[in-house]
């Protein structure tokens, strides 16, 4: 399809007598004023609708808040001890709650602004720099051209509104004038208060950007008026000359066409279906019209700029449409951000409802994994207990015969001792129990942290050293006695992550009962007469056995101490300890995933819901305008909108079906405009069952409800792997407006 407005519309003008043209132009002049006039009293009871529009997003917002401030107190009473998670998250927390705040604030002032504008019709010009937005300026104001070129010096908050036709012309800088996110926002709110756009080209290479914003503005819901100015240079008589007498051969060059068609070609990327009229003009020659010294051309000049198509068409749209699109006005600058938003809030709601999954399968592994673990490692950590003492008992026999007549007996013992490194083993054996656990647990999260690129304070803390959140600091969080005394262990000499200390092992090891020849009254443990009596082999012998079961005996009592304590420590530092705090993180991390994704569904679909209810307010203005009243409204039960590009209308109203087209006008978007006839009638699945079979959506879906204090939440899950056309996409979307359900890939 040719995008390029035929350029001899109208054709009637291009024959008319001067005096024809006057009568035509005041004419139109008249019923333009009379337009003005019309849109200045729709504007008052629109400021009014627009109020009562922001206090439902205002009380919207305070619902969603509420949840947010409850989870906020449920992490509060979590029984972790480290203040510093908390804090982040509550932080966290509360940046979401501004966030919400924020939206708010900024659709208010925008509201604020277009009321104090309410008698301004408000047409923005907006395009690249130098592609001829001061020139229109100075054709429009009859000025003398100082500004022409200046566009690319201009700043962010130089933004010029004119008078033309009793119609606010605001010209902002040039998309390349304004520098990052920032001053991308300050033009784009410009054109946001906006009744009508008029987006301008060159005829210059087009950029995809340029078509970027011009999808933009179309998806803020704004009517677009465009034009191309084929930029030809008339300073030269003999140059002008030839464009006179020829001015299509400029206004229809072909290259013009592939310029047009390459913009058309970028929209249609975002946009499949869009297609952009445009208006070609030669600006420069209708700017030199109004020159003095161009006097006696002007009416060639005039003629051949096509301009006056450009500027019929622009007072026409007004004429025609611009209470329709001043109405609207009021409307978009509330609708078209609370829809996104509520896509956006799906989408975020989205994110941490995975995460919030992912987080949960986790916490079951752990859960599942901390039963095995207590049932297994607890009792063989006794187990390698005995196994320790065994070995040290096992050598009790030999080291006895060797060192039984040793004056130093007691003190070769204790280096015995130490050199079986029964201490070391001890605390060996439980800091591998507790190692065991930590490693399992740093896994856990680290792999939660990857799978769903949670990059949060409360997973990189439990997972990482940086901070010395090793054992040995644990111990300290959770106050440890440390009732070993000369135990072998700083973290350095066991070269482990932790150092636990082994209570009572080395200062039972070093206690241990010595009976020898040196122990004072040493002889006396046997009685004079058997000493005095007995042969020396029977002497040793008897002294033998006796040492050797004491040695026994103090190991047994002395291993019997030091289970029970590692078995107590165990359940405190382990059970109640590490794992009790590692679950209530993932309890933590549950609840706020949870939270995020509850609180932004429901204030995504209150936002829908509202927006369903405008978009229905928008279709009813314009059926109003086109003369439908009050009986045939009344079958109008719902609206899907998504704006600028596709609109279905629930209504049993046949005749609505002939309206399609007109209705899109007065819209402004050229959006496709559908009538559904059919009844919704059942409950949700069967009216699910209906709009699958409208849309001819051969998706499987599944309806979930969240009851959620006064608020039910609809969920609708469909495969994860669902491959979704374009068409298939604005469909679920029209669906999820029309049930205000939350559709999620699952």
């Amino acid at each position: 399809m040719n995008c390029i407005i035929e350029l001899n519309y109208p054709s009637f003008l291009t024959h008319m007598t001067d005096s024809m043209s006057e009568d035509y132009n005041k004419e139109q002049d008249s019923q333009l004023a009379k337009a003005i006039e019309e849109c200045k009293k729709v504007a008052a009871s629109s400021s009014k609708e627009a109020k009562e529009n922001v206090a439902f997003i205002k009380d919207s917002i305070e619902k969603a808040n509420k949840e947010i401030v409850s989870c906020i107190k449920e992490i509060s009473k979590q029984k972790i001890r480290d203040e510093e998670i908390l804090t982040s998250l509550k932080k966290q927390l509360t940046k979401i709650k501004t966030t919400f705040v924020s939206e708010y604030d900024e659709v208010e002032q925008l509201v604020d602004k277009k009321i104090k504008e309410a008698n301004k019709f408000n047409i923005t010009l907006f395009g690249r720099t130098k592609v001829g937005k001061s020139t229109l300026m100075e054709i429009l104001t009859n000025g003398n051209g100082s500004s022409i070129g200046k566009g690319g010096q201009r700043t962010t908050l130089n933004v010029r509104q004119y008078k033309w036709k009793g119609l606010t012309i605001t010209d902002i800088p040039g998309i390349e004038a304004f520098q990052g996110d920032t001053d991308d926002r300050l033009a784009f709110e410009a054109a946001k208060s906006a009744d009508i756009v008029v987006f301008m080209i060159s005829d210059g290479q087009p950029e995809a950007t340029e078509a970027d914003w011009l999808v933009r503005l179309k998806r803020e819901d704004k009517p677009i008026v465009c034009l191309c100015n084929a930029k030809y240079t008339l300073e030269d008589e003999l140059d002008m000359e030839m464009f006179l007498d020829n001015p299509d051969e400029i206004l229809k060059d072909s290259r013009i066409k592939e310029i047009i068609e390459q913009f058309n070609n970028f929209v249609k990327e975002q946009l499949p279906n869009e297609h952009i009229d445009i208006y070609v003009t030669q600006l420069q020659a209708r700017y030199l019209a109004n020159k003095k010294e161009y006097a006696q051309k002007r009416q060639a000049l005039l003629k051949a700029s096509r301009f006056y198509i450009v500027e019929k068409e622009i007072q026409k749209v007004v004429i025609r449409n611009g209470i329709s699109f001043r109405r609207k006005c009021f409307f978009s600058i509330i609708d078209s951000p609370l829809y996104s938003q509520s896509l956006a809030l799906f989408e975020n709601s989205n994110m941490a409802y995975l995460k919030f999954l992912i987080a949960q399968e986790k916490m079951s592994e752990f859960c599942n994994w901390q039963r095995e673990y207590i049932d297994e490692e607890r009792p063989q950590m006794i187990k390698r207990v005995d196994q320790i003492y065994e070995d040290v008992i096992s050598s009790i026999p030999h080291f006895v015969e060797d060192n039984l007549e040793r004056n130093d007996f007691g003190e070769r013992w204790k280096k015995h001792v130490e050199s079986m490194r029964l201490s070391e083993k001890i605390q060996d054996c439980y800091t591998s129990s507790v190692k065991k656990a930590k490693d399992k647990v740093d896994l856990l999260f680290k792999v939660l942290e990857t799978e769903s690129k949670l990059q949060t304070k409360i997973i990189s803390d439990i997972s990482s050293d940086q901070k010395g959140s090793d054992i040995a600091n644990w111990k300290r969080r959770w106050g440890w006695a440390s009732a070993g005394i000369g135990a072998a262990g700083s973290v350095a000499e066991v070269g482990l992550l932790v150092a636990v200390h082994v209570y009572g092992v080395a200062a039972a090891a070093a206690a241990i009962p010595v009976v020898g020849w040196i122990a004072a009254g040493g002889a006396l443990l046997f009685g004079i007469f058997s000493w005095l009596s007995d042969s020396r082999e029977m002497k040793l012998r008897k002294a033998r056995v006796e040492q050797e079961r004491s040695l026994r005996h103090s190991l047994i009592d002395n291993k019997r101490t030091t289970k029970d304590k590692m078995y107590k420590a165990f359940n405190s530092d382990v059970i109640s300890g590490l794992l009790s705090d590692s679950y209530n993180r993932f309890s933590i991390i549950n609840t706020t995933l949870l939270t995020l994704a509850n609180s932004q569904r429901e204030l995504g679909l209150r936002y829908l819901e509202h927006h369903t209810t405008i978009s229905k307010k928008i279709i009813i203005s314009a059926l109003y305008d086109l003369g439908i009243r009050t009986s045939a409204l009344d079958h109008i039960d719902f609206v899907a909108r998504i704006p600028g590009k596709k609109t279905v209308i629930g209504c049993s109203d046949e005749s609505l079906k002939k309206l399609s087209a007109r209705i899109s006008e007065k819209i402004g978007n050229k959006e496709e405009v559908r009538i559904f006839n059919r009844s919704l009638t059942g409950n949700i699945e069967n009216q699910l069952r209906i709009l699958k079979g409208y849309f001819h959506l051969q998706i499987p879906m599944k309806i979930k409800f969240i009851e959620k204090d006064d608020f039910k939440q609809k969920v609708v899950y469909i495969p994860i792997d669902t491959n979704l056309s374009a068409e298939n996409e604005t469909n679920l979307l029209l669906l999820q407006q029309i049930l205000n359900v939350h559709i999620i890939k699952r």
